[in-house]
């Protein structure tokens, strides 16, 4: 991960490298090791948050505001980074999240569209249903214990 370039593209005020730049701190979001460079620039990058980024659908300063809210997660939180599932940021593809090892599936339904997940770092289980309107979106939720 290229520091430099994902605090100058945060900071650019173009619409599709703050996105770019947002998805990268966020994708990273399970690996505190990857972003602790970037917490030294929390506040250079809040200013894209800001910015009107446009989106027809849904708002694309969500994605500068969920890697900001990751970023200050990693830097206020000792908690296990699967919290971070539970957030406003509804992208995180379980099919994704179990390549990079982050996740192991206990079960999924038939139709694919519903599953229970165990975060591999802390045990935390998760019912994950897939959404799909204008994109495709994924919502966490903690299981009861």
């Amino acid at each position: 991960m290229d520091y430099t370039l994902i605090v100058d593209d945060m900071t650019s005020k173009d619409v599709q490298r703050i996105r770019d730049a947002s998805c990268k701190i966020i994708y990273a979001g399970q690996n505190r090791d990857a972003l602790k460079p970037l917490l030294l620039f929390i506040e250079q990058m809040r200013a894209a948050a800001s910015l009107d980024l446009g989106g027809m659908f849904a708002p694309n300063q969500r994605f500068p505001e969920y890697a900001i809210k990751t970023l200050e997660f990693h830097r206020d939180s000792n908690e296990c980074t699967c919290n971070l599932y539970t957030g406003k940021y509804d992208g995180f593809d379980p099919d994704e999240e179990l390549k990079a090892n982050n996740i192991e599936f206990v079960s999924r339904s038939d139709d694919k569209y519903s599953l229970i997940a165990r975060c591999k770092k802390c045990n935390e289980l998760y019912d994950v249903d897939m959404r799909w309107g204008h994109y495709i979106f994924h919502d966490w939720k903690r299981r009861p214990k």
